[in-house]
């Protein structure tokens, strides 16, 4: 598998009510609190009636409570338009490379990788897999390196077909993996989209990132 290093001694919505709805809502509520006072005093003692005091006490109850969900209502309206305003500016991200960990489409052309070096290891080996989670090349990776093009083939030098290929970075001691590290590559941003509250972006090959997975952004080369 065919590898070009480079060494560095730096490693590297939910739909909201309406407002009027709310106000069918606090009507509704407020009703209901009258309707239930209006109950409380046919039915109090004659001989022991509530003080104005705990009417008071109700009242400024009721009032809290409905002030409280308003501003629940009010916090859950604003994180729906920051979550909007976030996918707005990230319009201006697609077009752009965007460098991320996992999966990254393959096409026939040299992919560039990040890596993070071990600093204690003897030796280390890029491991590669297809989107089936197949290992399917391992090649030795110089001590050090923190970026290397991809050549896309496999041990014996045969082109690997076009697909998702992820990749990790084996650090060895005798021969023998003690661990590894997420290897990121940068790849094109083709959309911007909101999941669940959620910015995702997509890759080339359709393959999806959170935007804050993304270390670095890049003009297209």
């Amino acid at each position: 598998m065919a590898v070009t290093a480079v060494a560095s001694a730096t490693p590297s919505s939910s739909t909201q009510p309406s407002s009027a709805e709310d106000a069918t809502d606090v009507s509704s509520d407020f009703q209901t609190f009258l309707t239930m006072l209006t109950t409380q005093l046919q039915n109090q003692d004659p001989l022991n009636p509530m003080e104005s005091t705990d009417f008071a006490v109700q009242l400024a109850t009721f009032s809290g409570v409905e002030q409280q969900v308003k501003t629940n209502d009010l916090l859950t309206d604003l994180g729906s338009r920051l979550n909007v305003m976030a996918l707005s500016d990230l319009v201006g991200w697609v077009g752009l490379q965007a460098e991320a960990s996992g999966p990254v489409w393959f096409d026939g052309a040299p992919v560039e990788l990040g890596l993070t070096p071990s600093t204690v290891a003897e030796a280390e080996r890029l491991s590669v897999y297809n989107a089936s989670n197949q290992l399917v090349a391992q090649a030795a990776v110089p001590l050090g390196t923190t970026q290397l093009d991809w050549a896309g083939t496999d041990a014996n030098g045969n082109p690997l077909p076009e697909g998702a290929y992820h990749f990790k970075l084996d650090h060895l001691e005798a021969g023998i993996v003690t661990g590894s590290s997420e290897v990121t590559s940068f790849s094109p941003i083709i959309e911007a989209r909101n999941e669940g509250g959620s910015v995702i972006l997509l890759r080339k090959g359709g393959i999806s990132v959170p935007a804050a997975d993304v270390t670095a952004l890049r003009s297209a080369q």
